[in-house]
């Protein structure tokens, strides 16, 4: 009589994830560095500057490290307070990935916003662009609207798959963002370089480090968008 074997459980693997997590993590461990150094010279060479931008810049600076704290968190839970109590991860896995996500959420809108508004200011007075100013604003806000609804639904494991949709489009749309910025960018400062702010020369001079950001985010993005379709597809 052959015998009968039990069917074996689910299994519970959050490797495929916290790879990619780890590796984002490092990168945003050399971005926050570039990010303090752009900073520290901002405020060194523009102490008399527009004070509401001096907390923007200081907030957007407090909000990156927070979100690398708790991205820093996670992972030390999971690797070594919580490592082998599955239990345990099931409870505090969804509430580390969600304390990670708001904190990097309003950052980015609130950067990318400095940016669009900037780039207003450089740009030609024209209704056209005035238009593509706040369509540029209101997806950067509905991004972020985006990544604050995923923070919320992913405490619950259960119920994540289904917003992996919006995910994908919140990617795509900020691999869209990134791109647009500093092209635009780098045109205004092509054909107005004396008009361009304290801002955008600290920036300019900076170029190194704020391009080497930009380019990191946007293979970190493409590949977690690349990462999402290939297991669709799959």
């Amino acid at each position: 009589m052959a015998s009968i074997q039990a069917p074996s459980a689910p299994s519970f693997n959050l490797n495929p994830t916290l790879g990619p997590f780890v590796i984002a993590q490092d990168i945003s461990a050399v971005l926050l560095s570039s990010l303090t150094i752009q900073i520290y010279l901002y405020l060194r060479r523009a102490p008399k500057d527009w004070r509401p931008l001096t907390i923007l810049v200081i907030l957007v600076w407090a909000l990156e490290l927070a979100g690398y704290v708790a991205g820093a968190r996670f992972i030390y839970n999971f690797s070594i307070t919580n490592f082998g109590d599955v239990e345990a991860l099931v409870f505090d896995t969804p509430g580390g990935l969600s304390s990670t996500l708001w904190p990097s959420a309003v950052s980015v809108a609130l950067t990318e916003s400095f940016y669009l508004i900037h780039i207003r200011q450089l740009a030609p007075r024209r209704f056209w662009v005035t238009g593509l100013t706040l369509l540029g604003l209101l997806v950067t806000w509905i991004r972020c609207a985006g990544w604050l609804f995923l923070a919320v639904r992913v405490r619950n494991l259960d119920s994540f798959e289904s917003p992996l949709s919006i995910m994908k489009i919140e990617l795509a749309a900020g691999m869209l963002m990134e791109i647009l910025i500093p092209l635009v960018m780098g045109i205004l400062f092509w054909r107005n370089r004396k008009s361009a702010t304290i801002m955008f020369e600290d920036l300019e001079q900076d170029g190194p480090l704020k391009w080497l950001e930009i380019v990191l985010r946007w293979i970190v993005q493409t590949g977690a968008l690349a990462r999402h379709v290939v297991a669709q597809l799959t």
